[in-house]
């Protein structure tokens, strides 16, 4: 059983691409997840977001950060 606690606010995805240490940004996502037929949290799709936009870029960062620090140095990651 895996157990995590519910955070509001919005969910991003941040897909990079790894080699020899260098990581490259794919894309990031927004979920679009609303109310609808009686949940609170209904998964509508995703939006992308704009890689200049400071959310991103401080997304990008962080994420970057943690895949130095678990040394992940090849292949793709995605992180949410």
């Amino acid at each position: 059983v895996l157990c995590q606690e519910f955070l509001r606010g919005k969910e991003y995805v941040i897909d990079h691409v790894s080699r020899d240490g260098i990581h490259k940004t794919v894309m990031i996502w927004v979920y679009n997840k609303r109310p609808a037929n009686g949940a609170n949290h209904v998964f509508f799709g995703l939006e992308p977001v704009d890689s200049r936009s400071p959310e991103a870029e401080m997304l990008i960062f962080y994420t970057r950060e943690v895949l130095n620090a678990i040394n992940i140095k090849n292949g793709p990651s995605n992180a949410e």
